[in-house]
């Protein structure tokens, strides 16, 4: 959401906003990483500035590919460690790095669960209601949901871990804020980007997926994992 709310203020076409990823690592058929740059330069600009999402888990694969390396398993990766990120990081040290965080751990958690399930990622404005009511009723589970808290909270502390090491200080948005302060909450981002906004922001495209059942599952969750001291220490230690 939060890319082609930028896309979007500013005038760009919906794009992949992690083809880095899909094209370099989830499709079979390989590519160079001369080819899949060239590529991801063709689809991925707004006003000449490539943009691109990348997930901590997956930085060393493509870090691999930029150093001519072949990836055949690609198990997350959750522990930072220099050598494995340095080739993306140099790659990629003049660019403008926005980290964006999602305060409430739980509520995320329950997004990629319910994402993963369903394989519903994204939700235009237009069809919000009749894709909503499209989806299967989930059930909670708490063993699943706990898989994602763990993961989202190593690759937090990862991420914090790579801008200490390099010495980046990344624009900081969260999913809170652009959820309710759209379009202001990316005021920064377009700032560094040199690019001037003209006229009001048009009507958002893409639109919040989670609904009551995802805050009732959020909530629930949140309990069981902070009344129980185990599980607390895992995302408060």
């Amino acid at each position: 959401m939060i890319v082609d709310d930028l896309a979007n203020i500013l005038g760009a076409p919906y794009f992949d906003t992690e083809f880095l990823y899909r094209e370099g690592l989830e499709r079979k058929r390989r590519r160079s990483w001369d080819d899949l740059w060239e590529a991801t330069l063709a689809q991925s600009a707004i006003h000449g500035v490539v943009v691109n999402k990348v997930m901590f888990h997956y930085v060393p694969y493509i870090s691999a590919l930029m150093t001519g390396g072949k990836v055949t398993k690609r198990p997350p990766v959750y522990n930072f460690s220099p050598a494995q990120f340095d080739p993306f990081y140099a790659f990629f040290r003049n660019s403008i790095w926005v980290y964006i965080e999602r305060r409430d751990l739980f509520a995320q958690a329950v997004s990629m669960y319910f994402a993963e399930t369903t394989q519903l990622w994204e939700m235009t404005a237009g069809g919000a209601e009749k894709e909503r009511a499209a989806q299967p009723r989930i059930p909670y589970d708490r063993v699943e949901l706990m898989r994602y808290v763990k993961s989202f909270a190593a690759e937090a502390a990862g991420w914090q871990e790579f801008f200490t090491h390099y010495g980046v200080e990344p624009i900081r948005l969260t999913y809170e804020d652009a959820v309710t302060s759209y379009p202001a909450y990316l005021d920064g981002v377009i700032a560094a980007m040199g690019v001037t906004r003209v006229g009001p922001a048009p009507p958002r495209r893409l639109v919040k997926l989670g609904d009551t059942v995802n805050e009732r599952y959020a909530r629930t969750l949140r309990h069981q994992v902070l009344d129980h001291p185990i599980l607390r220490a895992i995302v408060k230690p």
